[in-house]
């Protein structure tokens, strides 16, 4: 037994425990006392379940970084000048929709939650440092997300602790790194896509402050199409996090480029010998054919081993690619406390009802996810558009109307479109139009992984105008159709239709001088190009001899 331990032993059962909460402005002062900062330190070292989410370069970061968003909450448990026990948490100042927890520093972006203590004061720290929180703020519950395997649990079932508990298992996939190399099959992968652009590992913050701007639009669009979130579009703190971290060096960071384009990204969270899948995960949906996203994770993977990184954190949730990834699991732990008795009941049924679903093969955040859905639908849409939308889909055929388009000879560069451009697409604003925001980047989404292209223009920074195309000029999928290229999903607002044929004129004529097809059809499924006739009839021109079948045979 080294002389820490022993020290450690001696104070545990000699001297008494003050624990102290410090809050809001006061948190802000303790953070510049070089011997508390000294102790955090050496705690965090010590702790043996601690990860970089509970490090003192991350919560720091954390809470200056969202100073304006989160109120801040500190819990020490300190004996002769020895810190024993640290329970770093924060409350947003604002409730912007839902539940509003007490909950660990770093929120979402700490994907393990946990406290700081020793094998020996654990137990007594966690219990008064959750009655100190409970007591200064009584109308409050507290959420700690996804404690690590080791961390102690027993003082869960004493039914002293004078405060309710629910204690929620999820099963963690790791990719582990010891001795890791690509199969035979992976190696493929990576080949294949090698040869269209390369591999490169962020080495310096000026490059990763130019890269991440297309990092976070790509994140934003796959998780404004999956989960209505756009988070970096709407808080640059985000943003600042993740520079304010690479500074810390708690990040490693690696793209795949083809040309200046990013197709994939991958930004994790480093300490303590495990890389955490807590920064950003992104691929371009252009390029889903060739699965960048999983190929980015194998060369992470390479990368991590050969820094004797033991594990690659992929984070809960039951995604189907962690699966494919994971080569072993654990398992961690997420915690809700209350003194409200009527709460921890409805958690209780909650958690029941998660496991029944999992019982019955429905992931509960996929549950959960359609529920959130049809609520914003309803919401959006109102009760008769919501219900007469739904009644469409599920029991009426779309009608598809073909037209041939009438090809310009060559672009006037006065009207400026923009094409893939994902920004744009994150600008769209429900008018009229049937779409939700939701929907709108759900179906672009879709397009892009059918590998269609877009053209957009914009108004006063709101998306004006988008059209979608695919090119099989260079293709013999419809030989009856010859060389066309195929439009579809046209969109226009109210206040811009007049611009449509400068819009479509333009597109038309950059996809002749670069695809040179001898036909273009747009297909209508929304009959829009009839009631827009006075502005498009010049440029749509219906046929009844196009070959329908085959043409929606290409869609």
């Amino acid at each position: 037994m080294d002389t820490a331990t022993l020290l450690e032993r001696d104070i545990v059962f000699s001297s008494v425990f003050e624990v102290q909460l410090i809050k809001g402005p006061d948190v802000y002062e303790i953070l510049t006392n070089e011997q508390f900062l000294t102790n955090w330190d050496k705690l965090y070292d010590r702790c043996p379940w601690s990860t970089v989410f509970q490090s003192r370069d991350f919560v720091t970061t954390w809470y200056s970084t969202f100073k304006d968003s989160y109120f801040p909450i500190i819990v020490k448990y300190e004996s002769e000048g020895q810190l024993f026990g640290l329970l770093t948490m924060a409350i947003k100042n604002k409730n912007d929709g839902g539940k509003l927890f007490i909950v660990a520093a770093g929120h979402g972006e700490a994907d393990c939650q946990t406290w700081l203590a020793t094998a020996s004061t654990s137990d007594q720290f966690i219990i008064e440092a959750l009655r100190a929180i409970l007591k200064e703020f009584p109308r409050e519950d507290i959420l700690i997300r996804h404690t690590p395997p080791d961390v102690p649990l027993n003082w869960t079932v004493n039914k002293e602790k004078g405060f309710g508990l629910v204690v929620e298992s999820f099963t963690r996939p790791l990719l582990q790194l010891d001795g890791f190399s690509n199969s035979k099959r992976n190696r493929k992968r990576v080949n294949r896509l090698e040869k269209l652009g390369k591999h490169v590992e962020v080495a310096n913050y000026d490059e990763f402050s130019k890269l991440l701007e297309q990092l976070t639009l790509l994140y934003d669009f796959r998780q404004g199409a999956m989960f209505n979130r756009t988070p970096y579009r709407n808080n640059p703190a985000y943003s600042e996090l993740l520079l304010s971290l690479y500074k810390k060096n708690v990040l490693k960071v690696s793209v795949l480029k083809v040309g200046n384009e990013i197709i994939a990204g991958l930004i994790v969270i480093v300490g303590k010998g495990i890389a955490h899948l807590g920064g950003i995960n992104v691929h371009s949906p252009s390029f889903a054919r060739y699965s960048p996203g999983y190929v980015q994770f194998l060369l992470m993977g390479q990368t991590l081993a050969l820094q004797k990184i033991k594990y690659l954190d992929l984070t809960p949730g039951g995604d189907p690619y962690k699966d494919r990834i994971a080569t072993t699991y654990d398992q961690v732990h997420t915690l809700t406390i209350s003194r409200n008795s009527k709460f921890i009941l409805k958690r209780q049924v909650r958690l029941m009802v998660h496991r029944w679903l999992l019982k019955t093969g429905v992931r509960p955040l996929s549950f959960q996810l359609f529920l959130e859905r049809q609520k914003y639908l309803l919401k959006k849409r109102g009760g008769y558009s919501f219900l007469s939308n739904y009644i469409k889909a599920k029991f009426r055929k779309p009608v598809l109307i073909p037209y041939r388009i009438v090809i310009s000879s060559t672009s006037s560069g006065i009207y400026q479109v923009s094409r893939n451009c994902i920004s744009d697409l994150l600008s769209y604003r429900q008018s009229d139009s049937a779409l939700t925001e939701w929907e709108f980047l759900e179906s672009a989404m879709q397009n892009f992984e059918r590998e269609y292209e877009v053209f957009t223009s914009l108004n006063q920074n709101d998306l004006a105008m988008a059209i979608w195309f695919r090119n099989f000029a260079d293709e013999e999928s419809a030989p009856e159709l010859g060389r066309c290229i195929i439009l579809k999903d046209l969109y226009a607002t109210p206040s811009s239709v007049g611009n449509l044929p400068n819009f479509l004129n333009e597109v038309v004529a950059q996809l002749s001088e670069l695809y040179k097809p001898e036909k273009i059809y747009y297909i209508d499924n929304s009959h829009q190009i009839k009631s827009w006739a006075s502005y498009t009839s010049k440029i749509f021109a219906k046929e009844d001899n196009i070959q329908t079948e085959s043409l929606l045979k290409l869609i």
